[in-house]
């Protein structure tokens, strides 16, 4: 696994593994089309919150996302992991570079 800052370039791929989490925790499809979540992505979570990407080995680019963490320093606003990878300790790690950074912070 390989975590990396999110770019902009990630948004579909991070919208497509978000809204498969989501749907698969709701059991609900999600209501909203796709530039929708893009959209509040691009530009209500991404400036203001510190993004990753959990991105593992396969695909046609050699690796695909398979979770993604929105943080502040101490808050966790946003975390998912695409269901064919969880259990597999994404979002541990996820959670442990959040905690990394308030640590970093000066916050326990």
């Amino acid at each position: 696994m390989e975590l990396t800052p999110f770019q902009h370039d990630h948004a579909d791929a991070v919208v497509a593994l978000w809204r498969r989490s989501f749907e698969h925790g709701t059991g609900r499809a999600d209501p909203h089309p796709l530039h929708e979540p893009r959209h509040f992505l691009l530009t209500q979570i991404a400036p203001r919150c510190t993004v990753a990407v959990a991105w593992m080995p396969g695909g046609p680019a050699d690796r695909v996302p398979a979770g993604f963490i929105a943080h502040t320093t101490g808050t966790v606003e946003q975390l998912y992991v695409d269901p064919p990878w969880m259990g597999q300790g994404i979002g541990t790690a996820l959670l442990q570079r959040a905690q990394s950074a308030a640590r970093a912070a000066g916050v326990d």
